[in-house]
């Protein structure tokens, strides 16, 4: 009797105890099992005193029944609550290590396309990577097209250009205005390019236009000169046929 009356009391203080030191979620979730368990406990041992107690041959249905209800109630709570629980706990370390797969991954393929010599640079948004290196490349063949129709600028200035932009670019542990200066830098450096490219294609046309000009000229000139030699030939066809 004295441990029946005690019961409450202990638990009564274990649970303010649990309730200074965990967080709010945990002892929520800890204080409704703890309940459904005790419920489960309490109605299995009151039925099995019922039983216990009385002659088999005295049993009824209506006392049996509602606590083998209550008993199959916080059973089924019980089971629910650990579903759950554990399904939850699965889900977060799922999400974690597939974060982690895929961070690691974007990283790398980030790194590899900012082409960052063996050393972890601060990787930026991989769609403006790509257009980066794309614009590049273009540009690359561009000037190689244009060095084999006039012969001037080469690719090596372009190469300098890269190489010193590859080694201007600030590292992982720099700081954050030294990143917004190369990112600066490079977006100027790629507009200049872009500028460059379309005063390119205009002298290309320019130079089409006077190259065209040029052979109609030389195509008007030539049908001239054969006019001029058909009328002479003419006209001395019919000096001679007087």
């Amino acid at each position: 009797m004295f441990y029946a009356n005690a019961w409450p009391d202990v638990l009564g203080s274990l649970l303010d105890y649990l309730a200074e030191r965990l967080p709010s979620p945990v002892y929520y979730m800890l204080l409704g099992i703890l309940s459904r368990a005790l419920v489960f406990l309490s109605s299995s041992l009151s039925f099995i005193a019922s039983l216990l107690s009385s002659n088999p041959s005295d049993w009824n249905l209506h006392d049996i029944i509602p606590p083998l209800v209550t008993i199959l109630c916080a059973y089924l709570a019980l089971v629910t609550l650990y579903r759950t629980t554990t399904w939850a706990i699965r889900t977060f370390f799922w999400f974690i290590k597939w974060g982690l797969i895929l961070g690691l991954i974007f990283t790398v393929v980030g790194w590899h396309l900012r082409g960052t010599d063996q050393n972890w640079g601060a990787v930026a948004d991989i769609g403006d990577t790509i257009v980066r290196t794309a614009l590049e490349s273009a540009n690359a063949h561009t000037r190689e097209a244009a060095v084999g129709m006039d012969g001037g600028i080469g690719a090596n200035s372009w190469t300098r250009r890269k190489r010193s932009s590859k080694a201007g670019r600030p590292r992982a542990w720099d700081s954050f205005k030294s990143h917004q200066r190369w990112q600066e830098h490079s977006q100027q450096d790629a507009t200049n390019e872009m500028k460059s490219m379309v005063d390119m294609a205009g002298g290309i046309l320019h130079r089409g236009g006077q190259w065209w000009m040029a052979a109609k000229s030389i195509i008007g000139e030539e049908q001239q000169g054969e006019r001029a030699a058909e009328q002479d030939f003419k006209g001395k066809t019919k000096s001679r046929s007087r």
